[in-house]
């Protein structure tokens, strides 16, 4: 016990070292998995207020790594394929990712000791509610073995920077979603736009923790 606190202390020493920051930019990640029923475009405003915008997998558009042949983004594997979807869902938005993230959920799952619903995680609020079951079993070692649980191009040193822009905000949360016509399950998109919602949602401090777990676990 004593050990485990002594690390928990050093950690948020570094968390809070270099407490005078530049004026942060506008940053764009693309977050996915093959065990999700859409990917999650997240936008962090230069205010460090975020837009979360949900693009279902189901979304017809023209694949960048099958020489623009259209299909939905689920008929690509997304663990084998990151750069592809990543272009392709950049090409359609006209958007510049600096980051995109792969989500293990399934051995993410195994480890916490709580398994996927059986037809997976179809809604946010259904992502949410896992996590939040999750988080009871999260243990501290899991943090050294985070890239079994993602594969990204973000480093240790990233991670440390985006909780310490984070932490210690009231987070000012839109959410966003696509217009589309479903067609025989499949998401036939009516415009390039993520259209946010008018409601805001706003996370106290004490629950930054577990968005930043929810947001890069």
């Amino acid at each position: 016990m004593k050990h485990k606190r002594s690390l928990i202390l050093v950690m948020c020493m570094l968390l809070q070292i270099g407490s005078v920051h530049a004026a942060e930019q506008e940053e764009r990640l693309l977050l996915m998995s093959d065990d999700l029923a859409w990917l999650m475009d997240v936008r962090i405003k230069a205010d460090d207020s975020l837009q979360i915008g949900f693009l279902p997998n189901t979304l017809l558009l023209p694949i960048a790594c099958a020489d623009g042949y259209a299909a939905p983004l689920k008929n690509v594997r997304m663990e084998t394929n990151q750069t592809c979807i990543t272009e392709s869902v950049g090409n359609f938005l006209h958007v510049k990712y600096d980051h995109s993230i792969y989500l293990h959920m399934k051995a993410f799952g195994d480890d916490v000791g709580v398994k996927l619903p059986p037809d997976g995680l179809k809604t946010s609020g259904s992502l949410v509610d896992y996590m939040h079951k999750a988080s009871d079993e999260l243990e501290m070692s899991m943090l050294f073995h985070y890239k079994k649980y993602i594969t990204s191009d973000l480093s240790l040193m990233d991670y440390i920077r985006y909780y310490r822009r984070l932490h210690g905000k009231k987070l000012q949360i839109t959410y966003a979603y696509m217009n589309y016509m479903d067609m025989e399950g499949t998401a036939i998109p009516m415009d390039n736009l993520l259209h946010s919602i008018k409601n805001k949602i706003s996370l106290k401090q004490d629950d930054i923790f577990l968005f930043v777990c929810i947001l890069f676990s």
